[in-house]
C-alpha cells in the first residue's frame, strides 16, 4: 500500500509487490432500452510471474453471454498518476471507454467489438481523509482480502460499440454508467452484491450493497457497505456500512430472490431482487482466475428507505428488531411504514440492476433475536 493508491484507489496498484494480487474496473454501461454491456478490464499476478496476465471480460445482455479473455502481460500499461488503462489497443479512463477487440476468449468464443462511449457528469463516493473510498476506515488496513472502490454511482453515456460476430450496435446514447474497482488477493467466500440504477421514477439514483465475510485476524467477520443516492433531484447519500454502526437486520437468499434490510440510527434501508437469468464471470480465488461466478444482469431491485419518526418505536430499542420476526419482510412499503411508525423517503424500482451471491449467505445476518442484542 502507497499513500498515492490508499487516496487515489482508481489508480492501477499492479506494481505493488504483493501475490497474488487482482485489479479489476467494473464498468457498467446501460443503453436507453435496458440491455446492458458491462467491460471488466484488469490485471491478475499469481503466485508464480509466468501466471500474469492481462485481461478483459464481458457481459453482454443482448447475447446472453460472457467472456474471459487473457492478453500477455505486457500488452497492460497503466499510467503512474491517473485512471488510463490499455490493453491490446482498449483504452479505459473516467472520461470514456474505447474498444478494439478481435480476440478469442478462453471458451475459444470469437468477440470483435470496436467502438467509443464517452462518460460525464460522473457521481464519486463521498469521501475524507479519514475514509478514502467505500472501505471507510479499513482502507488503511494493508491485509484486506478484497477491496471496493465506487468510482462513479451513475453517469451519463454518448456513444456506441459495434459487435460484429452477433451483428449488432449498443447504442448508449441518453444511458447511464456506474464504474467500481476491485483489488486484493482473493474474492469472500462468501458474499452478496448488487448495484443498480436507471430507476424508474428518480433520475441519477443509485443503490449499491456488498455483504461479505471478512478474514480478520485468523478469524472472520461478516461485514456490509451500502451506498444510496437519491437521485438528482435530492442529491442526498445515505451510507450504511459496518464502520459507521449500521446493522444488517435481515438477509434472505434462494436461487430468485433476495432481500436485505439494513438500519442505521433511526433510518431503514429495504433492497428486494428478483433475477431470472445469470451467466458465469470469471473471479479471483486464492491465486487463481479459475473461479466462476454467476452475475445476474437485468435484476428487478425495489429499493425503499424508511425514517423513523420521534414517536413511533426508537431506533436502538429491542422491539424493532424483534419485531422482525413476526411480520412479513416482503409486505407493501405502506403496510410496513404503518407497522412500523416511519415516513418513507424513498420507494422506487429499476429492472437494469446486477446482482452476485456466493456462499453460504445464512452466516451474513444476524437473526433478529440476535440483532436486538446488538441495537
Amino acid at each position: 500500500m502507497s499513500l498515492r493508491t490508499l487516496f487515489h484507489p482508481e489508480l492501477s496498484h499492479h506494481k505493488l509487490p504483493r501475490r497474488p494480487f487482482f485489479e479489476g474496473w467494473y464498468c457498467k454501461m446501460v443503453a436507453a432500452d435496458g440491455s446492458m454491456l458491462a467491460i471488466i478490464p484488469g490485471y491478475f499476478k499469481g503466485k508464480n510471474p509466468t501466471d500474469d496476465h492481462a485481461f478483459i471480460q464481458i457481459y453482454d445482455t443482448n447475447r446472453s453471454k460472457s467472456a474471459f479473455i487473457r492478453y500477455p502481460a505486457e500488452t497492460y500499461h497503466a499510467a503512474p498518476d491517473a485512471l488510463e488503462i490499455e490493453i491490446a489497443g482498449s483504452r479505459f479512463t473516467p472520461r470514456g471507454i474505447t474498444l478494439n477487440i478481435d480476440a478469442l476468449d478462453d471458451a475459444g468464443t470469437p468477440w470483435q467489438l470496436a467502438g467509443t462511449v464517452t462518460f460525464s457528469e460522473l457521481l464519486p463516493w463521498p469521501r475524507h481523509f479519514l475514509s478514502p473510498n467505500a472501505m471507510g476506515w479499513y482502507s488503511f488496513v494493508p491485509f484486506m482480502e478484497c477491496n471496493h472502490a465506487v468510482l462513479s454511482f451513475d453517469h451519463t453515456l454518448r456513444g456506441t460499440i459495434s459487435d460484429s460476430i452477433a451483428g449488432i450496435v449498443h447504442d448508449f446514447n441518453g444511458g447511464r454508467g456506474y464504474i467500481e474497482k476491485d483489488w486484493g488477493s482473493s474474492f469472500p467466500s462468501e458474499y452478496l452484491w448488487l448495484q443498480g440504477n436507471q430507476f424508474a421514477s428518480h433520475p441519477g439514483a443509485s443503490i449499491f450493497l456488498s455483504i461479505a465475510t471478512i478474514p480478520w485476524l485468523g478469524s472472520s467477520f461478516p461485514g456490509h457497505i451500502g451506498g444510496l443516492w437519491l437521485g438528482d433531484q435530492h442529491q442526498e447519500f445515505h451510507l450504511f456500512a459496518k464502520y459507521n454502526g449500521s446493522s444488517v437486520l435481515a438477509l434472505q437468499a434462494d436461487e430468485r430472490d433476495v432481500l436485505a434490510l439494513l438500519q442505521r440510527s433511526n433510518l431503514i434501508l429495504r433492497i428486494r431482487a428478483h433475477r431470472d437469468r445469470a451467466v458465469p464471470l470469471s473471479a479471483p480465488y486464492h491465486g487463481s482466475m479459475q473461479t466462476k461466478i454467476l452475475e445476474s444482469a437485468g435484476t428487478n431491485v425495489s429499493v425503499e428507505l424508511f425514517l423513523l419518526r420521534p414517536d413511533s418505536i426508537r431506533p436502538h430499542s429491542r422491539e424493532l428488531a424483534a419485531s422482525l420476526s413476526d411480520i412479513d419482510l416482503a409486505a407493501p412499503s405502506e403496510y410496513l411504514a404503518h407497522i412500523w411508525g416511519t415516513e418513507l423517503l424513498f420507494d422506487d424500482t429499476t429492472t437494469a440492476a446486477c446482482l452476485e451471491t456466493v456462499g453460504d449467505l445464512s452466516k451474513l445476518a444476524a437473526q433478529p433475536r440476535q440483532a436486538a442484542r446488538t441495537l
